[in-house]
């Protein structure tokens, strides 16, 4: 059972003139109801292509390790890495494997960036261990500058609404001072 609580901020407002109400609504349950909380899988998706040298992927390894962190145990994680090809370099497993962080601290930067193609594969990822009531989130870490095609704004575009048409949510961080804002917003967007 739901319980709802609504308030304002006044009591009153003078007819036909504008004015602004505030108005507050809590919701919360009450003790008869029980709150299950639903498996998580996160497909990593890290770029690790030339442009990602030094800091960057420093930067991108450390924020991929806090998102597991912040997972519960029993919640899966996949990870995918990409450069002039896209490799799953771990398939989904436990947030509780204390490998996971070996595994992300173990990318190497390498060549060219086949960012469409990491995407994908995590995507797929995603689909072929989804299970019913799992929420499914596609993380992708990169500074966004894709030279292995395809590389048009509409691939991208098209493969984000296909990941959301699947009920799954995009996350994409922009790495680096010099990240490429246009092309990872419409990916956000």
């Amino acid at each position: 059972m739901l319980n709802l609580k609504l308030s304002q901020n006044r009591n009153y407002v003078k007819c036909k003139k504008k004015s602004v109400l505030f108005v507050k609504l809590e919701i919360s349950v009450d003790q008869s109801t029980k709150i299950m909380p639903k498996q998580k899988h996160v497909a990593l998706v890290i770029d690790c292509s030339g442009s990602m040298y030094g800091e960057k992927i420093e930067n991108a390894k450390g924020s991929a390790m806090d998102v597991v962190r912040k997972l519960s145990p029993n919640d899966l994680v996949s990870i995918v890495t990409f450069d002039a090809t896209a490799e799953v370099i771990l398939n989904p497993t436990p947030a509780s494997d204390n490998n996971i962080e070996n595994v992300i601290r173990s990318i190497d930067v390498r060549t060219t960036t086949a960012l469409h193609a990491g995407i994908l594969l995590g995507f797929q990822l995603l689909q072929q261990a989804s299970r019913p009531n799992m929420i499914n989130a596609l993380d992708v870490f990169s500074d966004g500058e894709p030279n292995v095609a395809p590389y048009e704004d509409s691939d991208f575009i098209q493969l984000s609404q296909a990941v959301r048409n699947h009920g799954m949510t995009l996350h994409v961080f922009g790495i680096g001072d010099d990240y490429n804002g246009p092309l990872l917003m419409q990916l956000a967007e």
